[in-house]
């Protein structure tokens, strides 16, 4: 009892059929990876964000160390007048009455000296010593009259 359906002999119709068919899923399965692989929300992207998340976490870690240190000096100023000479000295270049500082300029390779280094608290002053550097206008932005 053969079942006549199933071994009936396929035709040139039924193969194109089965690979047009066999064909339609691959192109949609290398779709569907495609779009995995490569979509906004694909595993490219996933694989970029878990690093950045790692080099955002050691930054964080880095910055919790500072912030750690940042406090501890703020408390020792706060509370030791040893702390507060040792900042005016180190940061500021102060001096007791009477004393001699020396500040030992450094050179480069060829004996020229090196800039000086940044203030930690510029002026408040800008370089003509008028007023902030902020708050000057450039030349030619005001009214003829001077009034603004």
């Amino acid at each position: 009892m053969r079942d006549d359906a199933f071994f009936r002999p396929t035709t040139r119709r039924h193969l194109t059929r089965r690979r047009f068919a066999q064909v339609s899923l691959v192109l949609l399965a290398l779709g569907l990876v495609g779009a995995f692989v490569f979509s906004e929300y694909g595993l490219r992207n996933l694989l970029i964000l878990r690093e950045t998340e790692g080099a955002l976490e050691d930054e964080i870690a880095a910055l919790e160390g500072r912030h750690a240190a940042l406090v501890e000096e703020r408390v020792a100023i706060a509370n030791d007048p040893a702390a507060i000479e040792r900042v005016a000295r180190e940061k500021y270049l102060l001096a007791r009455p009477g004393e001699v500082t020396y500040v030992f300029v450094p050179v480069d390779s060829t004996g020229v000296p090196l800039p000086p280094p940044r203030r930690a608290f510029p002026s408040a002053r800008g370089p003509e010593g008028d007023a902030p550097a902020a708050s000057r206008d450039p030349p030619g932005s005001g009214s003829p009259d001077g009034t603004r």
